[in-house]
């Protein structure tokens, strides 16, 4: 529980053995490169990274495509992200890269092709759309001709304009309709006209719509839609051909992905490298070293240099370094909750351990129910070793674990198993019926137990803000703005509590001279550091702020109004919902309903439980927690090489 000390390290290094030394840095996982914005000597290397990013995107676009393509034809799966690949493995890739992309461009190439091929297909089936019409036409297109007195159009007319056409053709033989049949909502037509009445028989025709037949290919229409569809289907079928094809090469995923991790660890070399000043011999790297791989990266460079000058610097507390956590096992999967917030500050104090016990203490008061928490151990626990290494999902996933077991400690306090009791009566108030009285006024006596959470909570953050304060050499203020305020509040826990009759009246009168005597010491320095008039205004301020540690005290409230809500949607679900379907008259069709409103109803409850949970639990940390103490606003240490999108080193 603890923040690594971090050193400052400045390299001076020969430009004929820079690539072997970013290279033996990059095996320590060990080093933050720092960029260095001047420029020195005039002269700054800029790496070309503009054919090492465009051949980077076109693997991933490849893995992709190999992807989708095994999932559509239940091919084997492909090679999930997060697998593990050997450090000399890895460098070793660059060796391989011609073989590798090769399959990379076929693929690509592939793509290219179906995506001609489907589009002639498209092209293909929108062209027979146009012949549609003419289906009934058994003569060729070709033998529509004109003579030399004589016109002869081929077209179209809408079935609606078609009696209009037939009520405008004079009788005379100033036009002739000859109809070819419906196809597709119009009718083929064969309008014949002497060459003297084409004016007057123009107008009749393009009062109707008639559309002049656009094809004069000596073919039928129905020979032009078969030969367009046989040419569709076949391109159809090559597009399913190459598509397998595809999904075969899906034992090249795992070589592409690490290809394409390897295009992204070379961007960060050469982004570091831009970053260095240098002169024509010469390079100068600055870095940042957890301080206990110190010998490591020592040994690394030893090893490939003879002529590197190097030096290390601790970087003490209150200037920049980037933060790196070093947590045990459990409390390392707290740490995105912390950092959902902010990273802590370099040099600043830890809150995981003591974060992880109360988000996971709140999340279970909250949920309370045993089913509940034994589905949140079990399903958490289960997703997150079912990965091969650890993410901020699996994180999240151990997080509910952990919750999950207080989860299940407060479904059996509470008596709440799936929203069905147990036992006759809870070991707790029961959080709707018990209530206890304070001042005259009953209250129920979860609430207050959630309110005294809180209040805990909130003395556990001014304690850690005291011991920050003794570190750093203040007791002074570490007792005046910490140690007592907690008297304060635990003074006025400890009166209340006694004043509801958990614990005897005679713990009262004591408890409240140190409620009161932490409350006038606390508001009464709380002026020492201001100058002048400022000294006998700020204990007023202070007085007033105790408004604020009502107001936060009230905000835990929550928890109370959340796990009564999440209680009775479970209660009414198992108990007034699902079990009457069993005693119904339904029988196998009344347990069948009993099943479904119990999967469906609690998946339902429990989702926007957790969800719910969560946020606010999230909120009370953040907020009436961490404003005790906590210094945020850190970046976390990033060794150089090592931010992967598919891969692990080991």
């Amino acid at each position: 529980m603890a923040i690594a000390k971090m050193l400052s390290m400045k390299l001076v290094g020969m430009q004929s053995e820079k690539e072997s030394l970013l290279s033996a840095l990059h095996r320590t996982g060990s080093v933050e490169i720092v960029k260095t914005p001047e420029i020195f000597s005039g002269r700054r290397i800029v790496a070309d990274k503009a054919e090492i990013r465009e051949k980077k995107e076109a693997c991933e676009r490849a893995a992709e495509l190999v992807r989708r393509a095994a999932l559509e034809y239940k091919r084997d799966k492909v090679e999930q992200d997060g697998f593990a690949v050997d450090y000399d493995e890895f460098i070793r890739t660059g060796e391989r890269e011609s073989e590798v992309y090769g399959k990379v461009s076929e693929i690509l190439a592939l793509e290219a092709e179906i995506a001609r091929l489907s589009a002639d297909a498209v092209a293909d089936r929108s062209a027979a759309a146009e012949y549609l019409p003419y289906l009934n036409v058994q003569e060729l297109f070709s033998s529509f001709k004109n003579t030399e007195k004589t016109i002869c159009r081929l077209g179209t007319v809408d079935e609606r304009n078609y009696d209009k056409l037939l009520s405008l053709v004079p009788d005379g033989g100033l036009l002739t309709v000859v109809d070819e049949g419906a196809s597709d909502g119009k009718h083929a037509l064969c309008a014949v006209y002497h060459n003297e009445f084409s004016s007057e028989a123009e107008k009749i025709l393009g009062e109707c719509g008639f559309a002049d037949c656009p094809f004069k290919e000596t073919i039928t229409a129905k020979e032009a839609v078969e030969k367009l569809n046989a040419s569709a289907t076949a391109a159809d079928k090559s597009v399913e051909e190459l598509k397998k094809k595809i999904a075969d090469l899906g034992e090249c995923v795992k070589d592409i992905k690490t290809l394409s991790d390897y295009y992204e660890f070379l961007l960060q070399k050469g982004e570091c490298s831009d970053g260095f000043l240098c002169t024509d011999s010469t390079f100068v790297l600055e870095a940042f070293v957890p301080e206990e791989r110190k010998a490591d990266v020592t040994a690394a460079i030893d090893g490939v240099s003879g002529y590197s000058y190097y030096e290390f610097e601790l970087v003490p507390e209150g200037e920049y370094a980037p933060t790196l956590m070093r947590n045990k096992k459990v409390t390392r999967q707290f740490e995105f909750v912390t950092n959902l917030y902010s990273v802590p500050k370099y040099g600043s104090f830890d809150p995981n351990a003591v974060l992880g016990f109360f988000f996971s203490l709140f999340m279970g008061f909250i949920t309370a129910d045993a089913v509940y928490g034994l589905l949140m151990t079990v399903g958490g626990f289960a997703f997150a070793k079912s990965k091969k290494r650890e993410t901020t999902i699996t994180r999240l996933a151990m997080v509910m674990c952990y919750s999950g077991l207080f989860t299940i400690l407060f479904g059996v306090l509470f008596n709440s198993f799936l929203g069905f009791p147990l036992f006759d009566k809870p070991i707790l108030p029961d959080p709707i019926k018990d209530s206890s009285s304070l001042a005259g006024i009953n209250i129920p006596t979860i609430l207050l137990l959630a309110l005294g959470m809180g209040v805990v909570h909130i003395m556990v953050g001014l304690f850690l803000s005291a011991l920050i304060s003794f570190q750093h050499g203040k007791i002074l203020d570490g007792i005046l703005d910490g140690i007592m305020w907690d008297l304060f509040l635990g003074g006025a826990l400890v009166a209340v509590i006694s004043l509801i009759g958990v614990l005897p009246e005679s713990v009262m009168m004591p408890s409240l001279i140190v409620c009161l005597g932490g409350l006038a010491v606390g508001v009464l320095t709380s002026g020492r550091h201001e100058k002048g008039f400022g000294k006998i205004t700020k204990p007023f301020g202070s007085l007033y702020g105790l408004i604020n540690y009502m107001s936060d005290i009230l905000s835990y409230a929550r928890l109370y109004g959340l796990m009564l809500s999440g209680a009775q949607i479970a209660s009414i679900i198992s108990v007034q919902l699902a079990k009457p379907m069993l005693s119904s008259p339904g029988g196998v069709v009344g347990v069948i309903a009993c099943v479904l409103i119990l999967l469906l109803g609690h998946a339902f409850n429990i989702a926007m439980g957790l969800l719910g949970a969560f946020v606010h639990d999230a909120r009370l940390q953040y907020v009436e927690f961490f404003s005790r103490f906590y210094e945020g606003d850190g970046e976390l240490f990033t060794p150089f090489g090592m931010k992967f999108e598919h891969l692990y080193l080991k």
